[in-house]
């Protein structure tokens, strides 16, 4: 049955919540359709947050290292070998058999010097400054330089990580060579004691950081030395420098490949992913397709500050707000183009004005403490010691003020960073006389910052600039080159329409308005793309980058296309996405901590609210009470409208003080912190639907008012709202819009793709607040599933121990029915409960029935506005129908309290219901009460299971790790163990009895390490005891330091076996579940597949003849309970029973009668490991499930496992197989 339906979506960095609700004709909601989620993995590392192929790409990175430096040292030896230096018998023509001859005979030659001379390169390096070198100590030293090149360009990023530390090496180096005159850095790593330890880095110091250019510089000595004393000419010295500065940079990304024809010839390839990478990488713009502009172009940087100035609002004292005049704009710019950074100072400076008020501006909560701080330190008042800021006299709230505003005001309101950078660059390897020339010159400073954010390498950048019709050919100069800033990141839009922007921005234009001028639609982009059925699958935008992002859109697609293939198109599609979906993993840590601060506040509150006040249990107390508190405390106990003081012994008491927004929701749709105050009940009646203003603006206590709300330590955007002087039509209808629609990125992307790509009529976006403040009105925080509950409310004990209802996977789709609840005709309904809803609660039976049977008397006529904006019919009105749908009820005081609408009369019912009932029986019985299900539609409703995505088989073939494989022979047993090179640091003192041979030939030094570690667990303990001195080699004639050791474990013969080292299998994707051919054996054998060994299934599939040793592990049981034995011999012997994947649904039966069914998670050790449908561990415990009580893994024993039934449950959670 087709229905025409509201869908709603709730997307999230790992889930997509979804509701349908069915519209009537005139699209209100009647009934739930269906309703679900989608779990899937975010696009990131769970622990970290980095994205997955971050680790790929290190590790891709450091291959390519590896290979150049391996390249760079065949080249050298090459030339090495040629020019006579290198001897030896090389018979190879193939690259790589001479590769490893002449590798062969460089390292028989080291060696044999070696052996005969107690030296080292950097000893040989300087003694060539001084003395003609044997050609092995020529071939020891420049296949050394080869190896390490030092840190190259000034172009990189001195802010990333690390690289602060590695500069500072680099300065204190060059000045030591320049104090103590050292020629060359060897020379200093020889004599100075700083390198006596040793002439390496390590992860806390890099004391032996030097530059590419220090490093050229020792190289031409040692050359020039070495012609002088004729042992290589000037044509060897270019060839090996030619070798030595051979680089390729990152943003180049790969050269060439190898490969071979059908003959077996080797060729050599350019890489199709070679090139520039920036280029490559940088998105289009939207409008004209072109390359997007760099961030740091003058343009670009013109526009970003031209934004900011379009849009600034400001006021002077009680005037309205105003934008800032074309002259205005000119003169700050101005200044920008002298100054790097303008502060709102310069604002005030040029308006003229010292008591403006900016729209928005305002201090952070850190920021404000540091206001704090200083004003008390200019009072010599101790930091401990609390202030009441609205207490203060007038000479101290002077003092107050002035610092406030001094804070605020030096706030950054503009910067051409880029802009000045390039100035710097000009004026430091020319003269200002030449920056004079091009300042103006757009096209030249676009092209240049274009140059600096597009290429990496300065010799990239001066062919391009020799290549400009542009920039001037005197700019190709090399050294000014070095200078240049080291730019990143673009815009969204091209440079083309940028500048076409500008002219119009200056002139006070707003971007969206500047954007018709220039006959550009900039909300509409999907005018001339071709709608479809179904959301097809398309490219993410290339502008977004973010894998999570990027994944969950994914996965909306999905289910929306699932959703669309059984119920048709949707007539309105609502959406809400999760705010942390663009945000890194930094981010949201800090928002994480701050809401841990704001859990322990509150929980300070509650016990506080227990100890002094009116509540016994910390658990009845609300969120209403705790924001009463707040709001109290912030408003420093005074009424917010009336400025009375509020006494600690009302807050909760008979309604004496009320919550309100301070411009008014019905008009507004603000439900922010930022638009709350509380006040006496009756007040809040008195002002009625009003402002502040509206209310008494015109008498003489707004002045008074003025000042109270002044002396708040509050925000600038709520104080602005308290004293909001004007808010006529336009401005309510702006602010419902802004505080209606989600402005997040992704929200906008994800409607946009759906609006460009489907016949959706309508896509609405919702911000999180909106769904919060319905969630919360209707009672859906602190649900349950009926596995815990049959009322579906969380238990009071367990409150403590979860997060609302988050620790199921059931929630989102409770958000989703709410998100797609909201209409037009919930909007009317909520907006008229904010207007009346103040007149009616707390009103006592007998006065609602006397308003409904005679003329409002002197008493009630305080209810209704003297403009006539709430009329006594229109009241009445209301009244009446409330009632009539029993929306007014009563407390067993007889006082009135008016129900938050909702979307139709049992939604609160059916929604517990459809969400969080899980026994189908009662489901059904339940539904069939409301009255609105048809049998057939019953026949097909089923209990919420939330569909999982089934993860890509990819990633790495098997852990990182390889471990030596090491037989020692031990009293006529051998005995084989797992090794692993450990450092010391990481080395625990119980790891020392496991070495094999401490009592024979690792007895000194066994000896020796115990002596050393003494009392301490660890090495890293022992090393702190012992000031950084590691343990020494009693046998080694130099006593030198032992930093690593071999740790010996159990050989368990688990993982796989390469190159003579054994590596640990990497995750779980694939199951095989064999039976023996053996009609006595009824056991089930579990083979547990990582990637590694499910590529080597697919080449024995291929070629049953291939490698033959292949070997996987059949489980039985745990312990010792099972075999290894070749694949082939496995096929012969057993039978496939089934192939399980993670995330396979599944009905799994025990050898005691029990079952359970469950998503597939992996196999290990002998246990089958399981995870839960609903997310929390209930719907697999009691009763005849298989496990008993709620764990953090459900792991069966492969042994009990008696059968395993496979299931099919598609995007929409519907199973079928059962």
């Amino acid at each position: 049955m087709k229905y025409s339906y509201i869908l709603g979506l709730d997307v999230g960095i790992s889930s997509v919540g979804w509701g349908l609700l069915a519209l009537d004709e005139n699209d209100v909601p009647y009934k739930i359709i269906d309703v679900g989620s989608r779990i899937f993995s975010p696009g990131e590392v769970e622990k970290t947050g980095d994205s997955k192929a971050k680790k790929r790409r290190e590790k891709r990175g450091v291959r390519r290292v590896v290979r150049r430096r391996e390249f760079r040292l065949d080249r050298v030896r090459n030339i090495l070998y040629e020019n006579n230096f290198l001897t030896g018998n090389v018979t190879g023509n193939l690259v790589s058999i001479r590769k490893e001859e002449l590798t062969e005979i460089y390292n028989n030659m080291i060696n044999n010097y070696y052996k005969k001379n107690n030296t080292n390169p950097y000893k040989l390096k300087v003694e060539a400054l001084d003395r003609r070198l044997l050609k092995e100590e020529l071939c020891i030293i420049l296949v050394h330089y080869a190896k390490k090149r030092g840190y190259k360009s000034n172009r990189e990023s001195a802010g990333e990580k690390d690289n602060g530390k590695v500069l500072n090496a680099i300065k204190e180096n060059l000045s030591l060579m320049k104090d103590k005159n050292y020629r060359t850095i060897s020379e200093m790593y020889i004599k100075d004691d700083k390198f006596k330890d040793k002439i390496k880095n390590s992860p806390e110091n890099y004391k032996v950081s030097v530059t590419n250019e220090m490093y050229l510089d020792e190289i031409n000595k040692v050359l020039d030395s070495q012609m002088k004393f004729d042992l290589i000419d000037n044509n060897f010295k270019n060839e090996y420098l030619k070798i030595y500065n051979s680089r390729r940079h990152y943003s180049e990304g790969p050269g060439y490949y190898y490969t071979y024809d059908e003959n077996g010839n080797r060729l050599r390839k350019r890489s199709s992913y070679g090139g520039n990478l920036i280029e490559k990488m940088t998105g289009k713009c939207a409008f004209d397709h072109k390359p997007r502009a760099p961030k740091y172009a003058f343009s670009s940087e013109m526009f970003v500050a031209l934004s900011k100035l379009v849009n600034l609002r400001y006021k002077i004292d009680d005037g309205n707000y105003q934008s800032l005049t074309s002259k205005e704009i000119a003169n700050i710019i101005n200044a920008a183009k002298e100054k790097q950074m303008i502060t709102y100072k310069y604002l005030v400076k040029i308006l003229g004005n010292n008591d403006i008020i900016i729209k928005n501006l305002s201090l952070t909560k850190s920021e404000y403490i540091k206001v704090i701080e200083e004003f008390k330190k200019k009072l010599s008042i101790s930091k401990e010691e609390k202030i009441d800021i609205s207490s203060l006299d007038e000479n101290r709230r002077g003092l107050y003020e002035s610092i406030y505003n001094d804070k605020l005001f030096s706030k950054k309101l503009i910067e051409l960073k880029g802009y000045h950078a390039l100035k710097k660059a000009i004026v430091s390897s020319y003269n200002k006389e030449v920056w004079s020339e091009v300042k103006e010159n757009v096209e030249f400073l676009d092209e240049l910052a274009l140059y600096c954010t597009n290429y990496k390498i300065n010799e990239d950048i001066q062919a391009k600039i020799k290549e400009s019709k542009i920039i001037d050919s005197k700019f190709d100069d090399i050294n000014f080159i070095e200078k240049l800033p080291n730019f990143k990141d673009h815009l969204m839009l091209s440079t083309d329409i940028v500048r076409n922007l500008l002219p119009l921005m200056m002139k006070g234009i707003t971007y969206d308005k500047a954007m018709e001028g220039l006959n550009i639609d900039h909300s509409n982009l999907s005018k001339n793309i071709e709608k479809k059925d179904l959301l097809v699958p398309i490219y993410v935008d290339e502008n977004i980058r973010n894998q999570r992002v990027i994944r969950s859109l994914t996965q909306t697609r999905k289910v929306l296309n699932a959703i669309i293939k059984k119920y048709g198109m949707p007539k309105i599609i609502n959406i809400e996405t999760a705010r942390d979906l663009a945000r890194t993993r930094e981010e949201r840590n800090k928002i994480e901590k701050l809401q841990l601060e704001r859990k322990v506040e509150n929980e300070k509150i509650r016990k506080f609210l227990v100890e002094e006040g009116p509540f016994t249990d910390v658990n009845k107390i609300s969120s209403n009470d705790l924001l009463k508190y707040k709001l109290w405390k912030e408003q420093n106990e005074f009424c917010g409208y009336s400025m009375e003081k509020i006494k600690f012994e009302e807050l909760f008491t008979n309604n004496i003080v009320q919550i309100d927004h301070i411009l008014p929701y019905s008009r507004t749709y603000n439900d922010n912190y930022l638009n709350k105050t509380l006040v006496y009940t009756k007040y809040n009646q008195d002002k009625g639907n009003k402002t502040p203003y509206e209310w008494f603006g015109n008498t003489p206590k707004w002045s008074q008012y003025e000042s109270f709300i002044n002396c708040l330590a509050i925000s600038q955007n709520k104080k602005d709202n308290y004293l909001l002087t004007k808010l006529d039509l336009e401005t309510e209808r702006e602010m419902r819009e802004q505080n209606l629609n989600d402005t997040k990125y992704i929200s906008r992307e994800l409607a946009s793709l759906i609006k460009a790509h489907l016949n959706v009529p309508k896509v609405n976006v919702y911000p999180g607040a909106i769904t919060a403040k319905l969630r919360a009105r209707w009672g859906f925080n602190r649900l349950t599933h009926s596995y815990i509950s049959n009322t579906y409310i969380m238990p009071t004990d367990m409150k403590t121990d979860i997060n609302k209802d988050r620790d199921n996977h059931l929630h989102h789709a409770m958000d989703a029915l709410v998100i797609a609840s909201i209409t037009k005709s919930l909007e009317q309904k909520v907006t008229l409960y904010e207007k009346f809803s103040r007149y009616i609660d707390g009103i006592a039976k007998n006065k609602l029935d006397e308003i409904k049977i005679k003329d409002a008397d002197d008493e009630i006529a305080r209810f209704f506005d003297e403009d006539g904006v709430l009329k006594e019919t229109e009241f009445k009105e209301y009244l009446k129908e409330q009632e009539a749908h029993n929306n007014i009820y009563f407390s067993k005081h007889g006082v009135s309290t008016l129900k938050f609408p909702l979307p139709y009369d049992n939604f609160l019912e059916e929604a517990k219901e459809r969400v969080y009932e899980q026994d189908l029986k009662i489901l059904k019985w339940s539904l069939e009460e409301h009255g609105t299900y048809t049998k057939e539609e019953l026949e097909k409703v089923h209990t919420l299971t939330p569909s999982l995505a089934k993860p890509k088989i990819s990633g790495a073939m098997h852990k990182d790790t390889y471990y030596g494989i090491k037989t020692i022979e031990n009293n006529d047993e051998k005995v084989t163990y797992k090794t692993l090179r450990t450092p010391i640091e990481k080395v625990k003192r119980s790891d020392l009895d496991k070495i094999p041979d401490r009592e024979n030939g690792s007895k000194d030094i066994f000896n020796a390490l115990v002596e050393w570690f003494g009392d301490c667990k660890n090495g890293a303990e022992a090393l702190k005891k012992h000031e950084g001195k590691y343990p020494t080699n009693p046998n080694d004639k130099e006593h030198k330091a032992i930093k690593r050791i071999k740790v010996y474990s159990e050989f368990k013969n688990t993982g796989h076996t390469l190159n003579n080292a054994n590596v640990e299998k990497g995750d779980i994707y694939r199951i095989d579940i064999f039976k023996s051919k053996d009609e006595n054996d009824n056991k089930l054998y579990f083979a547990a597949y990582d990637v590694f060994e499910i590529e080597k299934i697919k080449e024995y599939q291929n070629d049953s003849n291939f490698n033959r040793k292949f070997t996987i592990k059949l489980e039985y049981g745990q312990g010792k309970n099972n075999k290894i034995l070749p694949y082939g011999e496995v096929l012969r012997n057993y039978t496939l029973y089934m192939s399980l994947y993670k995330n396979d649904l599944i009905k799994v039966s025990t050898t005691d009668g029990r079952e359970s069914i469950a998503y597939v998670v992996g196999c290990s050790s002998g246990m089958f490991e399981v995870k839960s449908k609903i997310g929390d561990g209930y719907d697999i415990i009691g009763n005849s499930n298989i496990f008993s009580k709620v764990r953090t893994q459900y792991q069966i024993t492969v042994s009990t496992i008696s059968s395993i039934k496979k299931l099919s449950i598609n995007i929409l959670g519907e199973i079928s197989g059962l």
